[in-house]
């Protein structure tokens, strides 16, 4: 079993026509067509995010992952086009993980009820020419371990993407390809969530107490996350609770 991530950003004066396009169509065709093959489709609306927050790369609307069971065949196979959202979408970063997470760092004795949870899921990619295998030796054994000291990110794991896969099965009329205004990111080398209680946490762990790092020779920066933030290193904050279980639900918009 794989799992699909999606991020989106839009321009927040248009967020009431997305959602209807998002919760009436969009999600409406993705759960209808492809409802043999998902195991589990959700969705999250992200929180609302500090300003010192936003600058790592926020994306700020619908973080959406699907479980497969398998992948269909890609082209229309007989189905219709989707429905071309109202507005244009700046950005979208997408990417398929395994279905469990590649590495566990940090937090797995935890309980449920034990503590509040912000999840701060970032996309990482590795600079341009770098040895990724180099890369991912300093991120697992090296970064992963030095973040994991600081008491207040309580819950750390990771994936390695899965590549080749391109983007997710389905149709989009030629004619309506131009409302992804920034396109498609589909290249990414890690998928990593780090959870807090509080955005204090967070603050404190990123900006006024950060842990003491060994900064890679590669570094695009000099403090974490050493990579360009917005470009290779993008991310979201979410609560626990998904807004929407698309398979469960019956979405009934109005």
């Amino acid at each position: 079993m794989i799992k699909s991530i999606v991020m989106h950003v839009i321009d927040g004066s248009n967020i009431a026509p997305m959602e209807r396009w998002y919760y009436k169509h969009h999600s409406a065709e993705i759960a209808r067509r492809y409802g043999p093959w998902i195991q589990r489709y959700e969705s999250w609306l992200p929180v609302q995010t500090p300003k010192e927050a936003q600058e790592y790369g926020w994306f700020n609307w619908r973080f959406t992952q699907i479980y497969w069971r398998d992948l269909p065949e890609r082209g229309a196979k007989g189905e219709y086009a989707f429905t071309p959202p109202p507005y244009w979408l700046k950005r979208v970063a997408s990417t398929f993980i395994p279905g469990q997470c590649s590495d566990d760092f940090k937090g797995d004795q935890l309980l449920s009820n034990e503590k509040y949870v912000l999840r701060w899921v970032q996309f990482i990619r590795y600079p341009e020419g770098v040895n990724k295998e180099k890369a991912e030796e300093w991120y697992v054994n090296t970064f992963a371990k030095e973040a994991c000291q600081h008491e207040k990110m309580y819950r750390f794991f990771s994936s390695k993407t899965i590549v080749g896969l391109g983007g997710l099965p389905g149709v989009w009329r030629d004619c309506d390809k131009p409302f992804l205004k920034g396109g498609k990111d589909l290249q990414w080398d890690r998928i990593s969530e780090m959870w807090f209680e509080t955005f204090e946490d967070w603050r404190n762990f990123v900006i006024t107490n950060p842990p003491v790092y060994t900064i890679p020779e590669w570094a695009e920066t000099n403090k974490f996350p050493f990579l360009k933030l917005g470009e290779d290193f993008i991310s979201t904050f979410l609560l626990e609770q998904p807004n929407n279980d698309f398979i469960a639900e019956k979405r009934i918009y109005l």
